[in-house]
């Protein structure tokens, strides 16, 4: 073929097939041959409207594992990834439409592996011809990149609103949680119910038995909590030795009354079948807020505190 075989540009135009060895090769040509074949990132040049692959750099070759032959013969059908047809699809619309498009595509190896490819196309005219390029970026380590920062991220939020010793909510997670359900209990016109529990003779096992023990007893606690109560119910250690519940099904005072005494029934129960030398007791206090009443969470679990150290009080003077 000659330098500037007319015949072959009248059909499909290819920067690898141009010899521009003699003397008179234009220097528009020229320059856009070594444009296309240096170029670090992969490129296409191809035909809008049937989709057939005109010409590869050997960036593309490297990138796809395929030979120019190879990329031509398979067509723009043959380097997408099947499950992604319905973005090539919009893709090629998009540039039918606006005579251009950007986005991510998914595309497919000579080995058939698929990559994310980072990509950009554009139709552009020679004489009247048409003709499009296809620059596209392999994103993968990127992609990749971008999921472990967002794993990174999403574990560092979880680690912050979790009590590692229990594995429920700490006081964060708990406040964060609760003022998200007070605003939208106040805004249905709901009651709002809060239980604190505070472990009894936590110091007393720390010193007795060790603290392995006083851990395993605010475990138990924290199991009988989450498994007592209803999966609706925000559970969370908000102290060394005390937890609060928002008790999210509750209608009245006397359904957090019920709950409280299933706890520590569940507690009595589950001491005596591991024959602990110690009981697992908790004290409870309980705070409702009403509809027509200004109440916040923070009253409430400050209510709710008040009314457990009453409890203690009581049960220390009996």
């Amino acid at each position: 073929m000659s330098k500037l075989d007319p015949a072959r540009h009248a059909t499909g135009m290819s920067f690898s097939d141009v010899d521009l060895r003699g003397e008179g090769a234009p220097l528009a040509l020229a320059l856009g041959r070594a444009l296309f074949l240096w170029a670090l990132d992969p490129i296409m040049l191809t035909n809008p409207e049937t989709g057939a692959i005109l010409d590869a750099n050997p960036a593309a070759c490297r990138v796809l594992g395929l030979t120019v032959d190879e990329i031509r013969a398979r067509g723009r059908a043959g380097l997408q990834d099947p499950a992604d047809e319905d973005r090539w699809l919009a893709g090629v619309r998009e540039r039918a439409r606006t005579g251009s498009f950007v986005g991510e595509l998914s595309m497919r190896r000579g080995d058939g592996t698929t990559f994310p490819a980072e990509s950009t196309s554009a139709v552009f005219p020679v004489g009247d011809l048409h003709y499009a390029v296809l620059i596209f970026r392999d994103v993968s380590e990127r992609r990749a990149l971008e999921h472990q920062l967002r794993d990174a991220l999403d574990e560092m939020a979880r680690a912050a609103t979790i009590d590692p010793l229990t594995g429920i909510l700490n006081r964060r997670g708990f406040l964060t949680i609760g003022h998200a359900l007070e605003e939208s209990a106040h805004r249905q016109g709901l009651p709002l119910a809060v239980l604190t529990a505070d472990v009894n003779r936590l110091k007393h096992v720390n010193d007795e038995y060790g603290h392995a023990a006083g851990d395993d007893m605010l475990r138990a606690v924290a199991e009988t909590l989450t498994s007592t109560l209803r999966t609706a119910d925000v559970v969370a250690r908000v102290g060394g030795d005390e937890f609060a519940v928002i008790l999210t099904g509750a209608r009245a005072p006397t359904d957090a009354t019920v709950a409280a005494e299933r706890i520590n029934q569940r507690l009595a129960e589950r001491a005596r079948r591991q024959e602990l030398a110690y009981p697992v007791t908790v004290s409870i206090g309980i705070a409702s807020g009403s509809p027509d009443a200004a109440y916040s969470l923070h009253g409430l679990l400050r209510d709710a505190d008040e009314a457990m150290y009453e409890q203690k009080r009581k049960q220390r003077a009996e």
